[in-house]
Protein backbone atom coordinates (compact mmCIF):
# COMPACT_ATOMS: atom_id res chain seq x y z
CA UNK A 1 0.00 0.00 0.00
CA UNK A 2 1.46 3.34 -1.09
CA UNK A 3 0.95 6.62 0.62
CA UNK A 4 -2.02 7.42 -2.08
CA UNK A 5 -3.78 4.30 -1.48
CA UNK A 6 -3.35 4.98 2.08
CA UNK A 7 -4.58 8.94 1.66
CA UNK A 8 -8.21 7.26 0.06
CA UNK A 9 -8.44 4.85 2.82
CA UNK A 10 -8.21 7.39 5.05
CA UNK A 11 -10.80 9.84 3.12
CA UNK A 12 -13.04 7.28 2.86
CA UNK A 13 -12.97 6.18 6.25
CA UNK A 14 -13.64 10.07 7.62
CA UNK A 15 -16.10 10.09 5.34
CA UNK A 16 -18.26 7.21 6.75
CA UNK A 17 -17.22 8.21 9.82
CA UNK A 18 -18.93 11.82 9.16
CA UNK A 19 -22.10 10.09 8.04
CA UNK A 20 -22.17 8.32 11.02
CA UNK A 21 -22.18 11.18 12.78
CA UNK A 22 -24.46 12.83 11.15
CA UNK A 23 -27.05 10.08 11.44
CA UNK A 24 -26.59 9.86 15.35
CA UNK A 25 -27.14 13.73 15.17
CA UNK A 26 -30.23 14.17 13.07
CA UNK A 27 -31.69 10.82 15.39
CA UNK A 28 -31.04 12.67 18.57
CA UNK A 29 -32.25 15.59 18.07
CA UNK A 30 -35.56 13.68 16.67
CA UNK A 31 -35.69 11.73 19.33
CA UNK A 32 -34.81 14.08 22.19
CA UNK A 33 -35.94 18.13 20.34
Amino acid sequence: MDRRDFNNALTVAGFAGGVVALGVLITVMLAFG
